[in-house]
């Protein structure tokens, strides 16, 4: 248990970043003996259970009101529940099951009706993935992600059964019920399909825990023969992926905390080669969507540290062809006559493309948002003839009409909808080609609530909503005012209380959050 020394500052053969102290300064770790990388050392081991113990024992005059907090919180809780219906693909709807009893969700779908003789007939239930059935071998189970393959008739799944979150890839036969030989180690977590049913991409991390490498794994073979496809040897960058909501193409991002850059790869065909969109540089941030022949890009350049939207043709991503999104003339068309464009209180967090939609997500005023930008077709888009002449034809990526969704409180939390709170890796808006969208609304006195949200007209009907047991909406409202601080700052605070119970000055439960 000696003491270890500590170095801050310039370190040999380490990279402390830019203009580190020299000569560093020393300072002594006691504490030091407790780093175990592997969870084996037994000194370390009995010193945490002796920990626990004293805890414990310390405690133990809690225990019974600790068990009454339990007891009310899993009372209000629906145990045994079936999450939203949502498409995936032409042939499934897929849901999310959670039983009592069981930790883990259950991942099912069941057929689409395609015709007359399959609408007679009560669609059989299939269980995609049980979570409890992976998590039994297991001291800990986590799952990372769950991709369907473009035919749905592979799934592929990542779990941590450790806790260390380095994951490991399966890959479940859904036509047979069983488990593909290939098994990926070692991984960050994340998967995705690449081009066709065999091509998948995952990442790795550095000594340092630290996403590094991106690699493509073809099914049948071993994990020894996967392509590298992106290396990031700066130890201030992270390497993810992610496919485009078009399912052309794989963006391969570099980031840190203030910059990024993005590779894309084509998924026309297989082992397909990384093109740069554009080149980091210092305090630059940019992310990409496609859509027919146009890149939409979020940016926060020139200063809009609250992200711009922008475009760039198919072929010209790079940033000295992006531009702004234009409007179309068309009289009536465009929400309360404005254009939309950069504003200083409005912040663009995400996109996400749809064949004839933007949907962005962020805040306005400090209010979480949704806006739903519809497109006008181009020439590049292949729109001729009737379809021309039935509706305008921009010459280059353009608005032709947009709104803000708007929900029973603005005090709330709006986004695009999960496919359930315990499969968070899992989108619910997986159809790209769709007018209708899944939005998630909530406030502090409004449950979980799934919208079915038309995009060309704005009408919304919700379609699942999280039971709380004992809760009475009716009962509570919810505001946000904003206090001035000492400098003047206004600091927005939400309030929910019960409406015959609040009086002046009363007593109040306070809560916040601070950044690390």
């Amino acid at each position: 248990r000696k003491p270890h020394t500590v170095l801050f500052g310039n370190v040999v053969g380490e990279n402390r970043g830019p203009n580190p102290m020299e000569p560093p300064i020393e300072r002594l770790d006691d504490l030091f003996w407790l780093r175990d990388d592997l969870r084996k050392d037994p000194e370390v081991i009995a010193h945490l259970k002796a920990e626990n113990a004293h805890t414990e024992s310390h405690l133990a005059h809690v225990q019974p009101l600790v068990k009454r907090v339990y007891d009310e919180i899993i009372s209000s809780i629906q145990e045994t529940d079936d999450d939203l219906i949502f498409p995936w693909g032409s042939r499934y709807d897929y849901f999310v099951r959670t039983v009592k009893g069981k930790a883990y969700p259950i991942v099912c779908r069941v057929a689409k009706v395609m015709d007359a003789s399959t609408a007679a007939k009560k669609p059989r239930e299939e269980v995609v993935l049980d979570v409890n059935d992976v998590a039994k071998p297991l001291k800990y189970c986590d799952l990372g992600s769950f991709r369907l393959s473009p035919s749905h008739d592979v799934l592929a799944y990542s779990v941590d059964p450790s806790g260390y979150e380095t994951y490991e890839i399966r890959f479940k036969d859904l036509r047979s019920g069983t488990h593909l030989p290939d098994v990926i180690a070692g991984t960050a977590g994340s998967v995705s399909w690449g081009c066709g049913n065999t091509e998948v991409y995952y990442s790795t991390q550095d000594d340092a825990h630290r996403p590094n490498k991106v690699w493509r794994h073809t099914l049948g073979t071993p994990q020894s023969a996967d392509e590298c496809v992106l290396t990031e040897d700066d130890e201030l960058f992270c390497a993810g992926f992610g496919r485009s909501s078009s399912g052309e193409f794989m963006l391969l991002e570099s980031e840190s905390t203030e910059t990024n850059e993005v590779h894309t790869v084509s998924l026309a065909t297989p082992g397909g080669a990384p093109t740069l969109m554009e080149p980091r540089r210092l305090g630059h941030r940019y992310y990409p969507e496609h859509r027919g022949a146009y890149w939409y890009v979020l940016t926060n350049r020139g200063g809009r540290i609250n992200f711009d939207l922008v475009c760039a043709p198919l072929l010209s991503p790079q940033e000295s062809c992006w531009t702004p999104l234009s409007s179309l003339a068309v009289a009536g068309t465009l929400a309360d006559g404005e254009a939309f464009e950069w504003k200083q209180g409005r912040t663009l967090e995400s996109i996400t493309a749809f064949a004839d939609f933007l949907v962005l997500e962020g805040r306005e005023g400090g209010f979480s948002a949704v806006w739903v930008l519809q497109l006008a077709p181009t020439r590049e888009d292949g729109v001729v003839g009737s379809d021309a002449d039935a509706s305008p034809v921009a010459e280059q990526a353009s608005i032709a009409t947009w709104h803000k969704t708007q929900w029973p409180s603005q005090n709330c939390c709006v986004y695009t909808a999960a496919a359930s709170s315990s499969l968070g890796c899992v989108g619910a808006n997986q159809i790209f080609d769709a007018d209708h969208i899944f939005i998630t609304y909530m406030s502090l006195t409004t449950p979980k609530t799934v919208y079915r949200y038309n995009m060309r007209t704005g009408d919304k009907v919700a379609v699942k909503t999280t039971p709380v047991h004992g809760f009475d909406a009716d009962k509570y409202a919810t505001c946000r005012i904003e206090v001035a601080v000492r400098d003047g700052t206004k600091v927005p605070v939400s309030i929910a209380y019960r409406k015959e119970l609040r009086v002046t000055d009363g007593p109040m439960l306070l809560s916040g959050y601070g950044s690390h």
